[in-house]
């Protein structure tokens, strides 16, 4: 199963057996091309339908390892450039304190330079204590928002994340549904796929 997420830079990235994928080609109007992020040395892609239902094929031979992340629970456990631990949590970077040893965890802000105090508390990948507390906005644009399912004021479904809406499309029935973009009208092709009210595929490219 492909999985859909977005760096720190905003651009969104494809992960597929642990493995993460950019887009490389996007022209053919039914199809888009992804490749492995190490570039040019690894051979691996896929190709997906551009609304991300189907893979058309699939070529996951790497000659390398997977990169050293892990996503638990809305949170990505990964390392910089230099090698150092990082967690990104809501849109938010934290590093690894110098001082945690033990299993427990303490990280802090990214901006704990700019006097941003937020810090987050981990055991074995997972966050039990976190103060939000920061003094600016994030740069990882967030695809992690919990979905909200509510009802306009006709009756008709509709399904919040974040700050975007989306509407139930005509033809869903039964327990998988298809959510489009409330601005598709105006060219945004952002979707969402539910099964039984949990989120199985999100195409988080807003024009907006």
């Amino acid at each position: 199963t492909v999985k859909w997420y977005r760096r720190q830079s905003g651009k969104e990235i494809a992960m597929l057996k642990g493995y993460t994928f950019f887009l490389c080609d996007s022209r053919n109007k039914s199809t888009d091309v992804y490749t492995c992020t190490v570039g040019r040395k690894c051979k691996a892609r896929f190709v997906v339908t551009k609304d991300r239902e189907f893979l058309k094929s699939c070529y996951t031979v790497h000659e390398h390892p997977p990169p050293k992340h892990i996503i638990r629970n809305d949170t990505i456990f990964s390392t910089s450039r230099s090698g150092y631990p990082v967690l990104t949590h809501a849109g938010f970077r934290y590093n690894l304190a110098t001082r945690s040893d033990g299993p427990a965890k303490r990280w802090v802000c990214a901006r704990k330079t700019s006097k941003c105090r937020a810090i987050a508390i981990t055991i074995d990948k997972t966050v039990i204590r976190l103060k939000n507390e920061h003094n600016h906005d994030p740069k990882l644009i967030n695809t992690y928002d919990k979905p909200v399912y509510g009802e306009t004021k006709n009756g008709i479904p509709v399904l919040m994340i974040g700050a975007y809406r989306y509407n139930m499309h005509t033809s869903s029935k039964g327990p998988k549904v298809r959510w489009y973009c409330t601005r598709y009208a105006y060219g945004c092709r952002s979707s969402v796929m539910t099964y039984d009210s949990v989120i199985i595929r999100h195409k988080a490219d807003h024009t907006h």
